[in-house]
């Protein structure tokens, strides 16, 4: 029923409604307010965390600095609005002592900013935190306790691994803005710059795999959850383990996202960087060329009558020609000690073994064409309507009670949730009708697919 009940508040809808959106998300103007107020409050500015109208206004004042406001915007009369819209969501007035506070949304709202704003890579904290996720699941004998480790733990531990990737994603952004902008700009070195946006981006990779090291926990933990969905029949706890699982796999194809980004934006700078370098290196190539043609001397030997080049001081004289040396070789002779030939073991095929293992698969397969089949109906008649019940779809699947097959209604359903849940084109609602089978004992929720 929980599922039902968060499923039953629609986000989207309710945003949208009237200017909620505007109210929650205020305009620069009006966020920086927040903010200047806010880091007064943390710095003991205000003692008592209360602060008068006066001070409202003051931080106006100085967002509209920040934001260039003309001066319609700058009057009392519009400040006096901005903080009644303040009022819904950011700002406590109490009346008896003619005062503001900020409400727990403001902290919130800046507290998430500036957490985001200041954040380092440290993947030795990520690692902590994945231990001590690990050691307080194990403790979680009773379901009760394993609910707390959700709503309270790791929950908590979330948002801290994202911001760790976020960081890694949004320091390739600056190198590629600062390359970007550092390239339009004349008496610049370019070739340094470069140089040290290609070192960062080494820098980012190691901190990719050090990252990535620190899922080892993750998927211990990931072990004993999968466990524990095994005695545990509870739907909600299930619910509670799925969600933990799909986080754990998405965080891995987030940092494997920002291995293919510098994949694809680091050779580039490479290239770059030997391109710009190849004309520097052949002026040296060839300066250096000239002094060896203008400084060396060719020298006659009365002895051997041959001349030899005597390189300038400070640059050595390789040598091209070396006497081959002599060497004896000992012929080692390889039957000298024959190894025994051994007898080959051949394993004997069990027929009836192997018949069980050929039809199982074989089942298998007939299984998957089966859904297969299936999933094309339900594309195909798609096209006409554009919508359609999948329960229709899931009974005519598992037949009737003399010959019924659950478990190919079950895997079809799995499929359509990834075929249909997944795809760009298609759109899945589950709804809170539930459908009962007329010929069966059966009951499902229904599912709507959609063609966007």
């Amino acid at each position: 029923m929980d599922n039902l009940n968060e499923n039953a508040f629609d986000f989207l809808k309710e945003i949208s409604k009237g200017s909620t959106y505007n109210l929650l998300f205020p305009d620069p103007r009006a966020g920086i307010a927040v903010v200047w107020l806010y880091q007064r409050v943390e710095n003991g500015s205000f003692s008592d965390k209360t602060f008068t109208e006066n001070d409202v206004h003051q931080a106006l004042y100085f967002a509209a600095k920040i934001n260039g406001s003309n001066a319609e915007r700058n009057t009392w009369e519009f400040n006096n609005r901005l903080i009644a819209d303040l009022q819904e969501y950011f700002l406590y007035y109490d009346e008896a002592r003619q005062v503001y506070k900020l409400k727990e949304y403001a902290n919130e709202f800046c507290r998430r900013a500036s957490n985001i704003l200041k954040a380092s890579f440290d993947p030795t904290v990520i690692e902590k935190i994945c231990l001590a996720l690990r050691e307080k699941l194990e403790e979680c004998i009773a379901r009760e306790k394993l609910e707390d480790w959700f709503g309270i733990h790791f929950r908590t531990f979330q948002p801290q691994l994202r911001q760790q990737i976020d960081f890694l994603d949004r320091q390739i952004d600056h190198s590629v803005a600062e390359m970007r902008q550092n390239l339009s700009i004349r008496d610049k070195n370019i070739t340094l710059m470069l140089k040290q946006i290609d070192d960062r981006f080494d820098l980012i990779r190691k901190q990719n795999n050090e990252l990535r090291a620190g899922f080892s926990e993750m998927d211990q933990i990931r072990r004993k959850l999968e466990s524990f969905s095994i005695e545990n029949e509870d739907n909600k706890l299930g619910n509670l383990i799925y969600e933990a699982i799909t986080f754990f796999q998405e965080m891995k194809q987030t940092l494997s996202l920002v291995d293919s980004r510098l994949d694809r934006v680091q050779p580039k700078v490479k290239q770059l960087f030997s391109n710009l370098n190849k004309p520097l290196f052949n002026t040296r190539v060839e300066r250096f060329i000239g002094y060896l043609i203008g400084q060396s001397k060719v020298i006659a030997s009365k002895r051997s009558m041959k001349s030899f080049i005597e390189f300038p001081s400070g640059v050595t004289t390789l040598k091209i020609y070396q006497d081959r040396m002599d060497l004896c070789i000992f012929e080692r002779k390889k039957d000298l000690f024959p190894i025994k030939a051994t007898k080959r073991f051949v394993a004997e095929e069990d027929e009836k073994a192997r018949a069980v293992v050929f039809d199982t698969f074989s089942k298998k397969l007939q299984q998957q064409d089966l859904i297969s089949n299936w999933i094309d109906r339900i594309m195909n008649d798609l096209v006409p309507s554009g919508k359609l019940k999948f329960s229709n779809y899931f009974f005519l699947c598992i037949g009737k009670d003399d010959n019924l097959d659950i478990g190919l209604g079950i895997n079809l359903a799995y499929r359509c949730l990834k075929v249909f849940g997944q795809h760009h084109s298609y759109r899945l609602l589950i709804t809170d009708e539930l459908v009962v089978g007329k010929e069966t004992n059966i009951s499902l929720w229904e599912m709507i697919i959609e063609k966007k």
